[in-house]
């Protein structure tokens, strides 16, 4: 559960970037409502090194708690068929089940930003991941 939260969170934070990016290149208003124009925060490279390290530090958390990856399923492959080689089954199927997770919360994760038809845009999906993260 954790990998498909993280993957979760990480698409809902690429999807919000790549909403901003296509707002800033169609030169749509984004102002706030006073007159001025909103500014960035932080740039689009501070922003990928940002979600980077999230993605790194939340790899390293999972692992040391769950011997397991977050992000990175050829690990959890790998780590599997090591399992099931020395004859570990339980890790096996412990893995498998986050594997097969991973893969099921980022095809519901398009099946419902598909749906609901919100092109790029994150407002019907951040309640989803809200839930989510609050289970």
């Amino acid at each position: 559960v954790p990998a498909a939260l993280g993957l979760l969170w990480v698409r809902y934070l690429h999807v919000l970037a790549n909403r901003q990016k296509r707002l800033a290149a169609s030169g749509e208003d984004t102002s706030s409502g006073n007159g001025t124009v909103g500014r960035t925060v932080i740039g689009q490279g501070g922003f990928r090194f940002l979600l980077a390290f999230v993605a790194g530090w939340y790899d390293v958390v999972c692992f040391k708690q769950y011997k397991m990856y977050a992000n990175m399923m050829t690990g959890n492959s790998l780590n599997m068929c090591m399992a099931i080689g020395n004859g570990q089954y339980g890790d096996a199927s412990l893995l498998a089940a986050a594997i097969a997770l991973f893969n099921s919360g980022f095809t519901g994760f398009e099946y419902f930003d598909r749906a609901v038809g919100s092109n790029g845009s994150c407002t019907a999906v951040a309640p989803v991941i809200l839930g989510l993260f609050a289970m």
